[in-house]
Protein backbone atom coordinates (compact mmCIF):
# COMPACT_ATOMS: atom_id res chain seq x y z
CA UNK A 1 0.00 0.00 0.00
CA UNK A 2 1.53 3.36 -1.02
CA UNK A 3 2.04 6.14 1.45
CA UNK A 4 0.09 9.44 1.11
CA UNK A 5 1.38 11.72 -1.65
CA UNK A 6 1.06 15.43 -2.28
CA UNK A 7 -0.03 17.34 -5.37
CA UNK A 8 3.56 17.69 -6.64
CA UNK A 9 3.84 13.94 -7.00
CA UNK A 10 0.46 13.90 -8.72
CA UNK A 11 1.75 16.61 -11.06
CA UNK A 12 4.75 14.43 -11.84
CA UNK A 13 2.42 11.56 -12.62
CA UNK A 14 0.54 13.78 -15.06
CA UNK A 15 3.73 14.79 -16.82
CA UNK A 16 5.00 11.20 -16.99
CA UNK A 17 1.70 9.70 -18.09
CA UNK A 18 2.31 7.56 -21.19
CA UNK A 19 -0.74 8.69 -23.11
CA UNK A 20 0.03 12.36 -22.45
CA UNK A 21 3.52 11.75 -23.81
CA UNK A 22 2.10 9.95 -26.83
CA UNK A 23 3.54 6.58 -25.90
CA UNK A 24 1.77 3.23 -25.99
CA UNK A 25 -0.03 2.49 -22.76
CA UNK A 26 0.04 -0.98 -21.28
CA UNK A 27 -2.59 -2.76 -19.24
CA UNK A 28 -1.82 -3.09 -15.57
CA UNK A 29 -3.94 -3.68 -12.51
CA UNK A 30 -5.27 -0.54 -10.86
CA UNK A 31 -5.85 0.14 -7.21
CA UNK A 32 -7.96 2.92 -5.74
CA UNK A 33 -6.77 4.69 -2.64
CA UNK A 34 -7.87 7.71 -0.59
CA UNK A 35 -5.09 10.11 0.32
CA UNK A 36 -4.70 13.56 1.81
CA UNK A 37 -3.65 16.33 -0.57
CA UNK A 38 -2.89 19.61 1.19
CA UNK A 39 -5.14 18.56 4.06
CA UNK A 40 -8.21 17.71 1.98
CA UNK A 41 -9.83 14.43 0.95
CA UNK A 42 -8.87 13.61 -2.59
CA UNK A 43 -9.41 10.51 -4.68
CA UNK A 44 -6.42 9.22 -6.65
CA UNK A 45 -5.65 6.08 -8.57
CA UNK A 46 -2.46 4.06 -8.27
CA UNK A 47 -0.95 1.99 -11.05
CA UNK A 48 0.75 -1.27 -10.18
CA UNK A 49 4.25 -1.37 -11.67
CA UNK A 50 4.76 -5.11 -12.15
CA UNK A 51 8.46 -4.81 -12.94
CA UNK A 52 9.14 -2.89 -9.71
CA UNK A 53 6.57 -4.66 -7.57
CA UNK A 54 5.10 -1.42 -6.21
CA UNK A 55 2.38 1.14 -6.83
CA UNK A 56 2.85 4.54 -8.36
CA UNK A 57 0.47 7.49 -9.04
CA UNK A 58 -1.84 6.99 -11.99
CA UNK A 59 -3.90 9.57 -13.91
CA UNK A 60 -7.62 8.60 -14.06
CA UNK A 61 -9.11 8.56 -17.59
CA UNK A 62 -11.55 11.42 -16.92
CA UNK A 63 -8.68 13.64 -15.76
CA UNK A 64 -6.48 12.59 -18.67
CA UNK A 65 -9.16 13.39 -21.27
CA UNK A 66 -9.75 16.87 -19.82
CA UNK A 67 -6.02 17.60 -19.79
CA UNK A 68 -5.53 16.28 -23.32
CA UNK A 69 -8.32 18.55 -24.59
CA UNK A 70 -6.61 21.52 -22.94
CA UNK A 71 -3.20 20.67 -24.38
CA UNK A 72 -4.63 20.05 -27.86
CA UNK A 73 -6.08 23.56 -27.81
CA UNK A 74 -2.53 24.83 -28.33
CA UNK A 75 -2.65 23.51 -31.89
CA UNK A 76 -5.19 26.20 -32.76
CA UNK A 77 -3.57 28.77 -35.12
CA UNK A 78 -4.68 31.71 -32.99
CA UNK A 79 -3.14 30.22 -29.85
CA UNK A 80 0.08 29.40 -31.73
CA UNK A 81 0.36 32.99 -32.94
CA UNK A 82 -0.29 34.34 -29.43
CA UNK A 83 2.54 32.20 -28.04
CA UNK A 84 4.92 32.72 -30.95
CA UNK A 85 8.55 32.36 -29.87
CA UNK A 86 7.70 30.91 -26.45
CA UNK A 87 8.31 27.39 -25.21
CA UNK A 88 5.14 25.38 -25.74
CA UNK A 89 6.33 22.79 -23.23
CA UNK A 90 6.39 25.42 -20.49
CA UNK A 91 2.85 26.47 -21.47
CA UNK A 92 1.75 22.84 -21.18
CA UNK A 93 3.24 22.55 -17.70
CA UNK A 94 1.47 25.76 -16.61
CA UNK A 95 -1.85 24.43 -17.93
CA UNK A 96 -1.37 21.17 -16.02
CA UNK A 97 -0.54 23.12 -12.86
CA UNK A 98 -3.68 25.21 -13.36
CA UNK A 99 -5.71 22.00 -13.69
CA UNK A 100 -4.33 20.67 -10.40
CA UNK A 101 -4.97 23.97 -8.63
CA UNK A 102 -8.54 23.99 -9.97
CA UNK A 103 -9.06 20.59 -8.35
CA UNK A 104 -7.72 22.01 -5.11
CA UNK A 105 -9.89 25.15 -5.38
CA UNK A 106 -13.02 23.07 -5.91
CA UNK A 107 -12.38 21.37 -2.57
CA UNK A 108 -11.87 24.56 -0.56
CA UNK A 109 -14.36 25.13 2.22
CA UNK A 110 -16.28 28.34 2.69
CA UNK A 111 -13.73 29.65 5.18
CA UNK A 112 -11.16 30.14 2.44
CA UNK A 113 -13.61 32.30 0.47
CA UNK A 114 -14.20 34.81 3.23
CA UNK A 115 -14.37 37.70 0.75
CA UNK A 116 -17.05 36.60 -1.69
CA UNK A 117 -19.11 39.78 -1.30
CA UNK A 118 -19.35 41.38 -4.74
CA UNK A 119 -20.05 44.73 -3.08
CA UNK A 120 -16.65 45.00 -1.39
CA UNK A 121 -15.63 48.68 -1.36
CA UNK A 122 -12.80 48.95 -3.84
CA UNK A 123 -9.40 49.85 -2.54
CA UNK A 124 -9.33 53.31 -4.11
CA UNK A 125 -10.95 54.40 -0.84
CA UNK A 126 -7.81 53.50 1.14
CA UNK A 127 -6.69 56.45 3.26
CA UNK A 128 -2.93 56.52 2.76
CA UNK A 129 -2.44 59.52 5.04
CA UNK A 130 -3.26 57.51 8.15
CA UNK A 131 -0.91 54.74 7.05
CA UNK A 132 2.23 56.87 7.03
CA UNK A 133 2.75 58.27 10.51
CA UNK A 134 6.53 58.07 10.44
CA UNK A 135 7.49 59.74 7.17
CA UNK A 136 11.23 59.52 7.82
CA UNK A 137 11.28 55.73 8.14
CA UNK A 138 8.25 54.67 6.13
CA UNK A 139 8.44 55.37 2.38
CA UNK A 140 5.51 56.69 0.40
CA UNK A 141 3.16 53.88 -0.59
CA UNK A 142 1.49 54.22 -3.99
CA UNK A 143 -1.80 52.54 -4.88
CA UNK A 144 -2.80 51.61 -8.42
CA UNK A 145 -6.14 51.35 -10.20
CA UNK A 146 -8.27 48.30 -9.54
CA UNK A 147 -8.94 45.45 -11.96
CA UNK A 148 -12.31 43.70 -11.65
CA UNK A 149 -13.04 40.34 -13.26
CA UNK A 150 -15.97 38.09 -12.35
CA UNK A 151 -16.37 39.83 -8.98
CA UNK A 152 -12.70 39.39 -8.04
CA UNK A 153 -10.84 42.67 -7.43
CA UNK A 154 -7.09 43.17 -7.87
CA UNK A 155 -5.09 46.22 -6.83
CA UNK A 156 -1.37 46.89 -6.74
CA UNK A 157 0.62 48.81 -4.14
CA UNK A 158 4.27 49.86 -4.49
CA UNK A 159 6.94 51.66 -2.48
CA UNK A 160 10.65 52.41 -2.59
CA UNK A 161 12.65 50.24 -0.19
CA UNK A 162 16.40 50.05 0.31
CA UNK A 163 16.46 47.44 3.06
CA UNK A 164 14.61 44.36 4.22
CA UNK A 165 13.46 46.24 7.31
CA UNK A 166 11.81 48.90 5.17
CA UNK A 167 10.06 46.21 3.14
CA UNK A 168 8.70 44.68 6.36
CA UNK A 169 7.46 48.08 7.55
CA UNK A 170 5.59 48.67 4.31
CA UNK A 171 3.83 45.32 4.69
CA UNK A 172 2.96 46.03 8.32
CA UNK A 173 1.54 49.45 7.47
CA UNK A 174 -0.45 48.14 4.51
CA UNK A 175 -2.07 45.50 6.70
CA UNK A 176 -3.15 48.11 9.24
CA UNK A 177 -5.79 49.05 6.71
CA UNK A 178 -8.95 46.95 7.18
CA UNK A 179 -9.66 46.60 3.48
CA UNK A 180 -6.17 45.35 2.71
CA UNK A 181 -5.83 43.02 5.68
CA UNK A 182 -9.21 41.48 4.75
CA UNK A 183 -8.11 40.77 1.18
CA UNK A 184 -8.13 37.08 0.33
CA UNK A 185 -4.48 37.33 -0.76
CA UNK A 186 -1.80 39.99 -0.38
CA UNK A 187 0.83 38.79 -2.83
CA UNK A 188 4.25 40.37 -2.44
CA UNK A 189 7.66 40.62 -4.07
CA UNK A 190 10.60 42.94 -3.56
CA UNK A 191 13.92 43.52 -5.29
CA UNK A 192 16.71 45.51 -3.60
CA UNK A 193 20.24 46.35 -4.78
CA UNK A 194 22.50 46.89 -1.78
CA UNK A 195 25.71 48.95 -1.48
CA UNK A 196 27.77 45.96 -2.61
CA UNK A 197 25.67 45.78 -5.79
CA UNK A 198 24.18 42.47 -4.64
CA UNK A 199 20.54 41.68 -5.40
CA UNK A 200 18.32 40.97 -2.39
CA UNK A 201 14.97 39.65 -3.50
CA UNK A 202 12.13 37.53 -2.21
CA UNK A 203 8.40 36.92 -2.71
CA UNK A 204 5.37 35.61 -0.86
CA UNK A 205 2.31 33.92 -2.40
CA UNK A 206 0.10 34.51 0.67
CA UNK A 207 -1.96 31.50 -0.36
CA UNK A 208 -2.13 32.36 -4.10
CA UNK A 209 0.07 29.60 -5.50
CA UNK A 210 2.76 30.97 -7.86
CA UNK A 211 1.49 34.53 -7.34
CA UNK A 212 4.63 35.74 -5.59
CA UNK A 213 6.97 34.23 -8.16
CA UNK A 214 4.88 35.85 -10.89
CA UNK A 215 5.45 39.28 -9.29
CA UNK A 216 9.15 38.68 -8.73
CA UNK A 217 9.61 37.57 -12.33
CA UNK A 218 7.92 40.79 -13.47
CA UNK A 219 10.32 42.89 -11.37
CA UNK A 220 13.24 40.97 -12.83
CA UNK A 221 12.30 41.30 -16.50
CA UNK A 222 11.51 45.01 -16.02
CA UNK A 223 14.79 45.42 -14.07
CA UNK A 224 13.00 47.30 -11.28
CA UNK A 225 15.32 48.07 -8.37
CA UNK A 226 14.73 49.00 -4.72
CA UNK A 227 10.99 48.46 -4.91
CA UNK A 228 8.41 46.37 -3.10
CA UNK A 229 5.16 45.59 -4.88
CA UNK A 230 2.08 44.06 -3.29
CA UNK A 231 -1.04 42.95 -5.14
CA UNK A 232 -4.19 42.57 -3.07
CA UNK A 233 -6.86 40.24 -4.36
CA UNK A 234 -10.41 40.19 -3.03
CA UNK A 235 -11.86 36.87 -4.20
CA UNK A 236 -15.32 37.17 -5.72
CA UNK A 237 -16.45 33.55 -5.46
CA UNK A 238 -15.77 32.59 -9.09
CA UNK A 239 -12.61 30.73 -10.12
CA UNK A 240 -10.57 32.67 -12.70
CA UNK A 241 -8.09 29.93 -13.62
CA UNK A 242 -4.86 31.17 -15.19
CA UNK A 243 -6.45 34.59 -15.85
CA UNK A 244 -5.66 35.50 -12.25
CA UNK A 245 -1.93 35.57 -13.05
CA UNK A 246 -2.55 38.00 -15.89
CA UNK A 247 -4.48 40.28 -13.53
CA UNK A 248 -1.79 40.01 -10.83
CA UNK A 249 0.88 41.03 -13.34
CA UNK A 250 -1.24 43.83 -14.81
CA UNK A 251 -2.15 45.23 -11.39
CA UNK A 252 1.54 45.33 -10.47
CA UNK A 253 2.53 46.85 -13.80
CA UNK A 254 -0.16 49.54 -13.48
CA UNK A 255 1.00 50.72 -10.05
CA UNK A 256 4.68 50.58 -11.09
CA UNK A 257 3.85 52.73 -14.11
CA UNK A 258 1.60 55.25 -12.32
CA UNK A 259 4.15 55.70 -9.54
CA UNK A 260 7.01 56.27 -12.01
CA UNK A 261 9.07 53.12 -11.34
CA UNK A 262 8.69 52.08 -14.96
CA UNK A 263 7.59 53.86 -18.13
CA UNK A 264 5.68 52.66 -21.15
CA UNK A 265 8.82 53.18 -23.24
CA UNK A 266 10.83 50.89 -20.97
CA UNK A 267 8.12 48.26 -21.19
CA UNK A 268 8.14 48.41 -24.99
CA UNK A 269 11.94 48.06 -25.03
CA UNK A 270 11.70 44.88 -22.95
CA UNK A 271 9.14 43.42 -25.36
CA UNK A 272 11.38 44.16 -28.36
CA UNK A 273 14.39 42.56 -26.68
CA UNK A 274 12.33 39.44 -25.96
CA UNK A 275 11.48 39.12 -29.63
Amino acid sequence: MPSPIDYKEFSKALLLDKELLGLTSCDKSLKLNFVKVLGMDFELFYERDISQGRYRPYVPPEFRHRILDTLRSFSHPGVQLENLGESILYQWIVKIQDFIEELEDNNLDTKSTRNCDSNIPVAQEIDTCNMQKDVEELPTVYHGETIVDRKSVFQGHAATVVSLEQAKKVLIELKKNKKIVNATHNIMAYRIINDSNLVIQDCDDDGESRGGSTLLHLLQILDVKNVIVVVSRWYGGIHLGSDRFKHISNAARMVLTSSGYITEKNTEKKKHKKR
